[in-house]
Formats: C-alpha cells, sequence, structure tokens
C-alpha cells in the first residue's frame, strides 16, 4: 500500500467517524500537524517491521489491518472491520423473494408464531403483504420469535410493532447524530391484533431492531419478554469502504424506547425469566418450548397481563 493510498484511507476513515454517536474532536485544521502524525505512524511501521522478532506478524496488510482494527475499536466498541465485504451493504445480499417474515401455526392451534428472521427494507413489503391474512387469524395468543434476525432497518421492526399497537404510537427514536433532536418513529396503521395476549422471546443475543421491537411493546403494556436478559446494543451501523478489500460496519446512529432511553448498555429484563431443563441433553430450542409453556399459561391467566 502506497503512502498517497494510506492517508487516503484513513481520511476516509476519519471523516465516516463523524457521524457515529459520541462527540468527537474536529480533525486538525493544521495541514503540517496531519502530515506529522501520519509521518510519526508510518515510522512506527517501519520500526515495528524492522525490530520485531517475529517477521512473519509484521507483514504490512496486518501492521495496517491491525491498526485500523484498534483505532476504530477504541472509538467504536460495535464497529466491525469487514475483509472483501460488498461495499453497498458491508454483508450478505438477501433475495427479494427470500422470506424474512412469517406467521406459523403452532401444535396448538390456537396460537400464531410470528416468526422474524431478518429486519430488512424487503421485510417491510413482507409485512404489508401478509397483513390480511395476519387479520385472518383470530390467534388466543402470539409468539413473537426475532432471535437471531439479521439485519439493521429499524423501520421494519416499527412495521411488525404496528400489528400490535394503535395507529400514531411511539415506538421509539432514532438519533443519527449527537447534538440533533431524535427523530420519533410512530406506528403508520391500525393494530391487527390490539388486545391478544402477546410474548416475545428474548435471548442473550437479541440485539438491534429486535430488541428494539421487544423494548417498545415493554414499554407500552402491549406483551411481556420471555427468556433470558438481551444483549443491550441498539445501534444503527453503516458500512463505510476504506479501500478495495475493507470496510467498517461503522456505528452512525442509535435507536432509543419510546421515553427517549438509550437501551444500548441497558439489557431487557425479561419478565418470565426462562432457563433450560438442567437434566434435557436433547438438541432442542428449549427457549421456545418454554415459551410456547409461558404463553398457555398467560393465556390461561396464570401470569398477569397487562393489556
Amino acid at each position: 500500500m502506497n503512502r498517497r493510498a494510506f492517508i487516503a484511507m484513513l481520511a476516509l476513515l476519519a471523516a465516516a467517524t463523524t457521524g457515529c454517536g459520541r462527540r468527537e474532536p474536529p480533525p486538525p485544521a493544521d495541514t503540517a500537524q496531519r502530515d506529522q502524525e501520519l509521518r510519526m505512524f508510518q515510522e512506527g511501521v517501519r520500526t515495528v517491521q524492522e525490530r520485531y522478532v517475529d517477521a512473519d506478524r509484521v507483514q504490512l496488510d496486518n501492521l495496517i489491518s491491525n491498526s485500523i482494527k484498534g483505532m476504530v475499536a477504541e472509538i467504536d466498541p460495535h464497529a466491525t472491520l469487514l475483509f472483501n465485504a460488498p461495499p453497498a451493504t458491508g454483508g450478505a445480499i438477501i433475495p427479494d423473494d427470500v422470506p424474512l417474515v412469517e406467521l406459523i401455526d403452532t401444535d396448538d392451534r390456537r396460537f400464531t408464531l410470528v416468526k422474524v428472521y431478518g429486519f430488512q427494507p424487503q421485510t417491510r413489503k413482507q409485512v404489508r403483504n401478509l397483513e390480511s391474512a395476519a387479520r385472518a387469524r383470530k390467534p388466543a395468543g402470539i409468539l413473537i420469535d426475532a432471535r437471531g434476525a439479521a439485519g439493521l432497518d429499524y423501520q421494519a421492526a416499527a412495521d411488525v410493532a404496528a400489528w400490535l399497537l394503535p395507529r400514531n404510537t411511539t415506538v421509539g427514536a432514532i438519533v443519527h447524530k449527537q447534538g440533533e433532536a431524535p427523530k420519533a418513529v410512530t406506528t403508520r396503521r391500525g393494530a391487527v391484533w390490539p388486545s391478544v395476549p402477546v410474548l416475545v422471546l428474548v435471548d442473550r443475543e437479541t440485539a438491534g431492531p429486535a430488541e428494539w421491537l421487544a423494548a417498545a411493546l415493554q414499554f407500552h403494556h402491549r406483551a411481556q419478554l420471555a427468556g433470558e436478559p438481551s444483549r443491550g446494543r441498539t445501534v444503527l451501523q453503516t458500512p463505510v469502504p476504506i479501500s478495495d478489500q475493507w470496510t467498517v460496519l461503522l456505528t452512525t446512529g442509535r435507536a432509543l424506547n419510546p421515553d427517549g432511553r438509550d437501551i444500548t448498555g441497558s439489557p431487557l429484563t425479561p419478565d418470565i425469566p426462562l432457563s433450560p431443563d438442567p437434566d434435557n441433553k436433547e438438541n432442542v430450542d428449549w427457549l421456545f418450548l418454554r415459551g410456547m409453556e409461558a404463553l398457555k399459561a398467560l393465556v390461561g391467566g396464570d401470569i398477569a397481563h397487562q393489556p
């Protein structure tokens, strides 16, 4: 990597970090000072390459990529450095015909499972297309499972919430830049199931739009959460290409609770804590099975429900 390409790469990353969720000092206005710092960094790289005992660990590409990782991690603990990722998405491209949300009949036909596999722009369209089928159902209880759902489209999560909340209900707010007023996100349509008991499954990996959705439904007393404490990370991330091979998935915003609280760093506490049976050695989704049991108890009135 030549000096010009290296400087350009650092400049791109520095420009990208100005949109993340914490206030950073402005870049140096003095070009001479910037060039001096870059020369110091280059000298450090050269010294490590020449003096470090293990030559195979100080190849230039490793030093540069590890330096970028360290810099990004210091600024943004949620960032990810991706190698050879599609620049436009920072991840895999999902075809339009892949189901991202489904209505699934459970063994007990009284209950409906809303399974969300991904929060993508396509999810919004699929939610709207499923609305008629959802209205045709008259379930006694609903289980929402978005564990492991891929993607960072928070509006898709709001569209799922709209099936359960009245029109113009605040789902939460989005902050794209520190210092700017949060932008409220509200439901746009009337509820499909305005009063059916709802249970949302959460676990230690539940984050992003899935966690934001669960937080909104819990805040409005529209659903109870069952499972384990969530991850506590509702950030918006944007892929920022920094070279032909590297892309940084950088935090460029935050999603807030309906009351304006930042969920990141504050995992959700389930209303109904669930844990696996210590004697069960089978490879089963214990959280789903116990969640169904909890939903049946909820509908039966054994667990207090706030409509």
